[in-house]
């Protein structure tokens, strides 16, 4: 079969904009050539994508189904338009890193800076996605390297740890809980807390202490970049459980950390696309290594 590609772009715009309009919007034409590719679409895969509800269309189950593939193509078909710009302008083809947002605002700038030492002329393609995008991505080796925070040490095939941290409660200064030398689980009761997003994998234990205790602390935030959570803290909003990378990377100014109990390390693990990397793919991953591990020697001092 044969399909298109135009068309599974016209699908994946109509699928993440929600209506064929803001889809046409999207993709710079009309309304009806949308309605018409969407048809075409339908016709040589043999069954209905939307359902037409009111004056808008549901997308069927199917369509669901085939949303993961069809952005795939998209992916491929973009990164094909980029490098034919890299080759036409005589750039060098960049390295690309996918790493999970946690790891993006903490370990990831220092490594860029002294790569570029190195390597000025090199691009990096950062992609900020979730674990389970990194690991498709890496299978499918359109990403020479993956980066992922973990909470156990059992990791995803392939993926190799290299440092290891542990979680700390990081206060503002003059906060009551700096008095304590380390902070427990039920230390926080009473505490407005800013913590990782319960739809990460890596958080899953932290969210597992918090059922513990009863009652439970007051949870005013969620978000999935540790760095935009201790930056919180040094404003006032609330203390933070976050991995001693964000935290040792980082001036902390305004800030105080106390050990936490129960004991959840996170460990850094890295993933590449041996023998295929190029001579700046394995500096790179050198460089970020030698940070977390001179991290992990810090914390432990």
């Amino acid at each position: 079969m044969n399909i298109d590609p135009r068309l599974l772009r016209i699908f994946v715009a109509v699928m993440h904009r929600g209506s064929v309009t803001r889809a046409a919007e999207q993709l710079n034409t009309s309304q009806p050539s949308v309605s018409k590719a969407l048809k075409r679409l339908e016709e040589l895969v043999g069954f209905c994508l939307f359902k037409p509800q009111g004056r808008s269309i549901q997308p069927t189950a199917k369509a669901q189904l085939l949303l993961e593939s069809a952005m795939r193509v998209e992916r491929e078909l973009e990164e094909i338009d980029h490098r034919i710009m890299e080759i036409r302008h005589g750039r060098m083809q960049g390295l690309r890193i996918a790493v999970t947002p946690a790891i993006a605002a903490a370990l990831l700038p220092r490594a860029i800076i002294e790569f570029r030492k190195t390597y000025p002329d090199t691009t990096l393609e950062i992609e900020l996605w979730r674990r389970e995008l990194i690991l498709s991505e890496l299978d499918a080796g359109r990403v020479e390297i993956g980066l992922l925070y973990s909470t156990t040490q059992s990791v995803p095939a392939g993926f190799r740890i290299v440092a290891e941290a542990p979680t700390l409660c990081v206060l503002p200064k003059g906060h009551p809980l700096c008095a304590k030398a380390v902070v427990t689980a039920a230390d926080l009761y009473g505490h407005k807390l800013l913590i990782y997003h319960n739809s990460l994998d890596f958080a899953d234990r932290l969210w597992s202490v918090l059922k513990t205790i009863d009652p439970e602390p007051e949870i005013v935030i969620e978000a999935n970049q540790g760095a935009f959570l201790r930056d919180l803290v040094i404003n006032g909003i609330g203390i933070s459980l976050l991995d001693g990378f964000t935290v040792m990377d980082a001036d902390m100014r305004g800030l105080v950390t106390r050990p936490f109990l129960p004991a959840m390390p996170f460990y850094l693990a890295i993933a590449d696309q041996e023998p295929r990397l190029t001579a700046q793919g394995r500096e790179f991953i050198r460089i970020i290594s030698a940070i977390a591990v001179q991290l992990q020697m810090d914390l432990q001092q």
